[in-house]
Formats: C-alpha cells, sequence, structure tokens
C-alpha cells in the first residue's frame, strides 16, 4: 500500500514538473513566433517602399580615374563627357547618366553643404543643421537613365553643361524647406552664408525625393548640380537604362571605355535592381533566422506537449477504462485529456504573450513601419501557437480511449463470477 501510494505521488510529481516546463517551452516559443512574425512583417513592408525611382533595366558602374593621368579637373571633364556619349551610342541603351556618388552604393555617399537662400533672414551656426544638405554632381541624363521624376521644372539642358554653369536641381524635400508652398522655381541659392563668395544658383527644377543608401532610410534635403561644375571628380558612378538585360551590357561598356583609355576601368557593375535588394539583406537574415529558430521551438514545443499527454495517458490506462466501464464515453475521455492539454497550451500562450511584450523594447530598432507591440501580429501569433498546440493535444487524447484495456468486459466478468460465488 505503501508502495503504490509513493509511486502514484512520484508520478503526480513528475507530471506537475513536465506541466510547469511544457508550458515554458509553449512561453519561449510564442515569443519567437512573435519576433518571426514581426519580422517577416518588417521585411514585406520593407520591399513594398518606393525608393522614388525605377530601377528596372538600370546597369550601374563605378569609375575610378588615374590620379596619374588625371589630376586636372578639366581632363577628369572630358574623360566623363566623351565616356557618356560613347555608352550611350551602344546598342540598347536609352539613357546613360553619370553621378557623383551611386544610391546605394557602398563607394561613398554625397557631399554635405551649408546652404543659403537669396531673400531669407540672416542665419548663424545655431541655424547651421537646417541649412546643412546633400550636394551631388550630375548630368542632364541621369534623371532620365535612373527614372527620377521631374515634378517641376526640367533638367539640365546642354547648354548649361559647363564649368560656368550657375543652375541647380533640388529635390522635394529641399524645395519643402526652403521654400515652403511657393514655387522654387527661378529662386537662387548659395553654398555657404550669403556674404561668402561663392556664386548664386538658380533653381530649374524639382526631382522626385529619392532614397539614396537604404529604403527605411529618411530622404536628406539634396541638391544637384552639372557634374562640369565640379573642381575635382576622380570617381563617379553611372546609370545605364537599356531595353533589354541591363548587365548584358557589361562586356561592350567595358569595351567602350577601353577604347577611350585603357587605364581606366569599371568596378562594381550591378543592375540597380540587384543594388536596392542588396541593401535589405541584414532585414532579409533575421527574417529566416528568426523564421528558422521559431519553427525549431515550435517543433520542440509540440514534441514536448505530445510525449507528456503520451505519459499522462499511459499512467491512466486503468482509470480511462474504469470509467467507460462505469458508463463513460469515449468522447467523454478525449475531452478530458483534450481539456488537460489545451489548459497548458493557453497558459503557455498568454504567457509568452506577456514575454513577447515585456521583449519588445530590444526589437524597436529592428523593425520597419511596424511596432514591436503591433496588436495584429500578437493575436495572430497567439492563435496560430494555440491552434498548432490544440492540434498537437488532439493525437494522444484520442489514443486515451482506442488504447484502453477493455475494462467493461473486465468488470462484467468479475461481477458475473461475484454473483455465482453468491
Amino acid at each position: 500500500m505503501k508502495q503504490g501510494s509513493h509511486t502514484t505521488l512520484h508520478t503526480a510529481r513528475s507530471v506537475r514538473i513536465r506541466s510547469a516546463l511544457v508550458s515554458a517551452e509553449i512561453a519561449l516559443s510564442m515569443a519567437l513566433v512573435t519576433t518571426a512574425c514581426l519580422m517577416a512583417r518588417s521585411f514585406l513592408a520593407l520591399t513594398a517602399v518606393d525608393p522614388g525611382f525605377r530601377p528596372d533595366h538600370v546597369l550601374t558602374f563605378s569609375v575610378n580615374l588615374p590620379g596619374a593621368s588625371y589630376r586636372d579637373a578639366d581632363r577628369q571633364r572630358q574623360f566623363y563627357g566623351r565616356a557618356i556619349d560613347a555608352v550611350a551610342a551602344l546598342p540598347g541603351v536609352q539613357f546613360a547618366g553619370l553621378v557623383s556618388a551611386l544610391p546605394f552604393s557602398a563607394a561613398g555617399g554625397a557631399g554635405r553643404a551649408l546652404v543659403s537662400v537669396e531673400g531669407e533672414a540672416p542665419w548663424g551656426v545655431e541655424d547651421a543643421e537646417r541649412h546643412r544638405v546633400e550636394s551631388l554632381y550630375a548630368s542632364g541624363n541621369y534623371f532620365n537613365a535612373l527614372g527620377i521624376a521631374v515634378i517641376d521644372g526640367r533638367t539640365f539642358e546642354p547648354s548649361e553643361m559647363t564649368q560656368q554653369a550657375r543652375v541647380v536641381i533640388i529635390n522635394q524635400s529641399m524645395a519643402r524647406r526652403f521654400f515652403g508652398r511657393s514655387s522654387p522655381l527661378s529662386r537662387r541659392l548659395k553654398t555657404g552664408l550669403a556674404e561668402s563668395p561663392s556664386p548664386w544658383l538658380t533653381v530649374v527644377g524639382v526631382v522626385r525625393d529619392s532614397k539614396r543608401t537604404a529604403l527605411d532610410d529618411q530622404v536628406s534635403p539634396t541638391f544637384f548640380r552639372p557634374y562640369q561644375a565640379s573642381t575635382g571628380l576622380r570617381s563617379a558612378g553611372f546609370a545605364i537604362r537599356s531595353i533589354t538585360d541591363p548587365e548584358s551590357l557589361t562586356g561592350a561598356i567595358r569595351k567602350a571605355l577601353a577604347a577611350l583609355d585603357r587605364e581606366v576601368a569599371i568596378s562594381d557593375s550591378q543592375s540597380m535592381e540587384r543594388r536596392v535588394s542588396g541593401s535589405m539583406a541584414s532585414q532579409r537574415l533575421r527574417s529566416i533566422a528568426s523564421a528558422l529558430l521559431a519553427l525549431l521551438a515550435v517543433a520542440i514545443v509540440l514534441a514536448g506537449l505530445y510525449g507528456l499527454l503520451s505519459y499522462i495517458v499511459s499512467q491512466r490506462i486503468t482509470e480511462f477504462g474504469l470509467r467507460i466501464a462505469l458508463g463513460a464515453q469515449p468522447a467523454d475521455i478525449f475531452a478530458m485529456v483534450l481539456r488537460q492539454g489545451l489548459t497548458l497550451a493557453f497558459a503557455g500562450t498568454v504567457a509568452g504573450v506577456a514575454l513577447s511584450i515585456a521583449a519588445s523594447r530590444f526589437l524597436g530598432g529592428l523593425l520597419f513601419s511596424i511596432g514591436a507591440t503591433d496588436p495584429l501580429t500578437l493575436f495572430g501569433a497567439a492563435s496560430g501557437m494555440f491552434a498548432i498546440t490544440a492540434a498537437a493535444c488532439a493525437v494522444p487524447a484520442s489514443k486515451a480511449h482506442t488504447d484502453r484495456p477493455d475494462a467493461r468486459s473486465q468488470t462484467g466478468v468479475g461481477i458475473t463470477n461475484r454473483r455465482r460465488i453468491t
């Protein structure tokens, strides 16, 4: 009697410990599933971002001019002009453009400059951040090649592509910051303070805001000047829009530039679509890694929950047989075991939601366009987790009555023998 009582207590203690472990596993898995869902939704939102240009059918590459041969700015400008013409003449090329720093390129970013607008009130050091903008040099067809829409005005005309050009194109962010709702066309600005000796530049066009380094970055106020106005441009990026596969033009472009100067080689040649996709590599990796961890955690939970309920069923098989003998239906046994499993699943899921919310502060910087405690994601992850664990409970619950001993017949035989003895 003592031995049986000791065994029963040991079994009950073992079930409680296993139940606590399974609930903890469900909670941790719930947190991982929520993280995976947040990462997936964040990545999908990122892929839907409009970069502000059309990356399809665009080949990009960089050119670094040898210092020994191209120390002089005039020689640099002459080579770039001949290179643009040579590439634009290739079959399949629609537009060929140049810019001092390609978007989504690791070669370097845009320059920075302080600007003053003609007619504005004098400003000092305390206002420097508002007047700090990005500065780029570009050719007239750069905007056509990359597919950056002109919102107002125009791009550079061929006659303006000179060293003495005093024209500038600005993006929408710069137009909003310095000109508000009024038209910036024909307005003038210069680099530095209003009293600086730099020349006044006339705004001839406003182009659409476009991303430069990453899809989740804010667009900075930017202005463009003709590349011939640069005092030195040893390296530049080219954007080539084609009617065919852009990467198929690489060989022809290499030959065209080699014909101009064998010492000049192109580097970092790839389609703009690849550049944009590459900028999302870290987000893509985080999404895949979190999804794999979540799947592994769910698999462990399912195995643990299935094993626990199977163990409980095996320990109570005789009890189930007696219940059947006393009139219980198989559906009652199934519901009893399922209810026990669902109680664990519910407790673990609720704890997992709380754990996910508590851990949300570590995810804020990794997400885009979605909050770390997004209610829809939490509800979806919790519903999915509960549904999966419920399915895991159903299998051992269904075996609870199919694997029982035939207690009804055994009990019936015992009653018959007792009557005969009586």
